[in-house]
């Protein structure tokens, strides 16, 4: 009985983040650009991020319990959601990007000679760090992008956020792309990018991920013991 309402339970989760994408679908092909508030885009497009976590989690715990339906069918299952996943958010994309295209997202001129008057002194030609979401990445990243960026006090607020979503790469740029380029917006951009990624569960786990998944291959004891060694090491620096 247990087993049975836990399959209840979890199917109908699945089918409530199918309908949150469904009805996200009808917003985004009825939105009116020149008559609706663009920040009603915005808020959706944000809670797209959790999305796709949530319904691996809940498919997965509906595979375990049916775990006697073809494996055909669940991959079915899960490229339908993937499918519409991916429309969704393209079409609120869209209406991010031209909302973000009809406004000017030029720092002014009097902003960022504020800024650049008290210090004329040029950035060392140092290349800008990347970052795509990659959990095992975070630590490094923010800590560049700090010293480079973010505690220049030769840079204007606008264009920090500039640099920032230059910076940011695949998932990661989903995290802040729906906030616009304006100096005011830039601790929000920042914080939110924080806040999504400074999780050291997140991080550890991915590292013992990484340790899980490495391939088999055939070594001395002392590179195996230099190879574990190093990841233990880098972990440690994470979490610190």
């Amino acid at each position: 009985m247990g087993e049975e309402r836990s399959l209840k339970l979890v199917k109908r989760k699945l089918k409530i983040i199918t309908t949150e994408l469904t009805a996200m679908s009808t917003f985004s092909s009825h939105f009116n650009a020149s008559t609706d508030d663009i920040n009603k885009v915005r808020v959706r497009f944000e809670s797209l991020l959790d999305t796709v976590d949530r319904f691996e989690s809940h498919q997965t715990e509906l595979e375990d319990l049916e775990d006697e339906v073809p494996d055909n069918l669940r991959i079915a299952e899960r490229m339908a959601f993937k499918d519409l996943f991916f429309s969704v958010k393209s079409s609120l994309m869209k209406l991010v990007d031209a909302s973000q295209e009809n406004r000017s997202t030029s720092p002014s001129y009097s902003e960022v000679t504020k800024y650049n008057g008290e210090n004329a002194m040029r950035l060392p030609p140092i290349n800008a760090p990347k970052f795509t979401g990659d959990w095992q990445m975070w630590t490094s990243f923010i800590d560049s992008f700090n010293a480079m960026f973010h505690n220049n006090k030769t840079l204007a607020p606008v264009q920090r956020l500039h640099y920032l979503k230059s910076c940011l790469e695949g998932q990661a740029s989903d995290v802040i792309r729906s906030i616009p380029t304006t100096g005011e917006n830039y601790l929000q951009a920042y914080n939110t990018l924080v806040n999504r990624y400074e999780n050291k569960g997140a991080i550890i786990q991915s590292h013992i991920r990484s340790l899980l998944e490495t391939p088999k291959v055939e070594a001395s004891y002392t590179q195996q013991h230099q190879g574990v060694s190093a990841c233990i090491s880098q972990v440690t620096d994470d979490v610190r």
